[in-house]
């Protein structure tokens, strides 16, 4: 994932379970709804291969990850293990 994919599910895994309209997601990473709906899926396909966890989406509502805390927490190290050791190798 991009740096941008990476903010987006970040944001995801902090606001679980609470709808975000994908408008406001655009507006705060600063690009268009469509890069944000490409990146969802994107987003969606790293998570079907690393946990049990959902992303749900509701036409004209917003979108949510269905997550446990076993699994936010795990997708939440992945995340940000994968920045520590680009940061060790680029030392």
């Amino acid at each position: 994932m991009n740096n941008r994919q990476k903010e987006i599910f970040r944001i995801l895994l902090t606001e679980s379970n609470r709808l975000l309209l994908v408008q406001n997601l655009a507006n705060e990473i600063n690009c268009s709804e469509k890069t944000i709906r490409s990146d969802l899926k994107i987003i969606e396909e790293y998570i079907r291969r690393y946990s049990n966890t959902s992303l749900v989406k509701r036409p004209g509502r917003g979108i949510y990850l269905e997550i446990d805390e076993a699994d936010q927490a795990d997708l939440f190290h992945r995340l940000y293990a994968g920045e520590s050791s680009a940061r060790n190798e680029s030392a």
